[in-house]
């Protein structure tokens, strides 16, 4: 998996867990109700009439356990301290969903401690964010006074969804978000897509020509099938070891029939395990699989099978296959926004390239996992 590509995603997807935070924060009525803050009373607020409104139970503001000053400045500003931390989780939080697995602390990722890792990565994103905003001032692009009143609007609605500014307030606070931090990460993704939209879509300058699509398919893609058998059971037990070597010699019997030359995918039919596999190939980036199966698959010619190998709990062979030209229709508007995305990505490493970076002395004293601990529970 290349995790540059994950900083896109945050870049254009930077808001999820502060709107969630600001949709949850909603009145209740519980046995004894705390004072709300503002409010007269101690067990409700007055509705004007005489009455009692539902009290708001607020969330508790977010304090992460972050050493005193400022991380990084870029071109002479300094990063906001609460954008450089929501970065850091949302990197994180990212991280652990395209892998699929809770972050081990103790492990080195690309030979790098975690901590060294997601704090270069945090701080790369952050750096993203202002090369977008270098590339719009070059390109003379930016939100019009439109889209600029639109995010207030929609800002206000977000505000009368939760019940009122200060629900929305504790909301943000619970994140560890000013609302100037978080107007800016609702204006930065919209300021990529419409720069993008302006040079990659139809009849922008740098819009990709279909041979570079087609190219950029060739080059990155592949197509493949495979048997797989389980090394557990169905209760998720490791399988004895006379079971495995039962499971292996199944796994043999298929792939002695494949190289005879029978119906691949009918043996699919017949031996193989895997119930994720629901089409009769798959196609797949090396991003998309484990470095096992699609470097295997990358040192096969077309139509041949691989010896069996393990990949974590299941036994697995493969067949290459040329590439699938009907996947490349029915996937065709989704490539070429994967290809010119890459395009655009490139360009704002190059505007990254020209801006000045400097660290401090509170960089290097972070505790990324004490943040994250903090943020999600943990």
């Amino acid at each position: 998996m290349n995790l540059k590509r994950i900083l896109l995603v945050i870049v254009v997807g930077a808001l999820m867990l502060s709107l969630a935070a600001c949709a949850e924060a909603q009145p209740f009525e519980p046995s004894e109700s705390p004072a709300v803050p503002g409010s007269s009373e101690g067990t409700g607020m007055s509705d004007g009439d005489g009455g009692s409104a539902e009290p708001t139970v607020l969330p508790d503001p977010l304090v992460l356990p972050t050493p005193e000053g400022d991380v990084m400045f870029i071109d002479g500003e300094a990063v906001p301290q609460d954008e450089f931390y929501y970065q850091l989780v949302s990197l994180i939080s990212a991280y652990e969903y395209y892998v699929g697995e809770s972050i081990d602390w103790d492990e080195e990722i690309e030979g790098q401690t975690a901590n060294d890792f997601f704090l270069a990565e945090a701080a790369e994103s952050v750096i993203r964010f202002r090369a977008i905003e270098r590339g719009a001032q070059l390109l003379g692009v930016d939100l019009s006074e439109e889209e600029l009143d639109q995010i207030e609007q929609d800002i206000e609605t977000q505000i009368e969804d939760v019940g009122g500014r200060e629900v929305f307030d504790a909301a943000l606070a619970s994140q560890a978000l000013t609302e100037d931090t978080y107007r800016y990460l609702i204006y930065l993704p919209q300021l990529y897509y419409k720069m993008y939209e302006a040079d990659y879509g139809d009849g922008g300058e740098y819009a990709p020509a279909e041979q570079d699509v087609e190219q950029y398919y060739s080059d990155t893609y592949m197509t493949a099938q495979h048997i797989m058998v389980a090394l557990f059971d169905d209760e998720g037990e490791v399988l004895s070891f006379a079971d495995q070597q039962a499971a292996m010699e199944r796994l043999e019997e298929a792939r002695e029939k494949a190289l005879a030359g029978e119906d691949f995918y009918e043996l699919m039919q017949e031996y193989s395990e895997d119930e994720w596999m629901t089409t009769e190939t798959i196609t797949f980036t090396d991003e998309m699989m484990p470095p096992e199966y699609s470097d295997t698959v990358a040192g096969l010619e077309y139509d041949g099978i691989s010896d069996i190998f393990q990949i974590e709990d299941m036994l697995v062979f493969i067949k290459r296959l040329p590439l699938d030209g009907d996947y490349y229709e029915e996937y065709h508007e989704e490539l070429y926004d994967e290809y010119a995305m890459q395009l655009f990505d490139e360009r704002i490493l190059e505007w990254a390239d020209t801006l000045d970076v400097e660290y401090t002395d509170v960089y290097e004293q972070i505790d990324v996992q004490a943040i994250y601990g903090a943020y999600f529970g943990a």
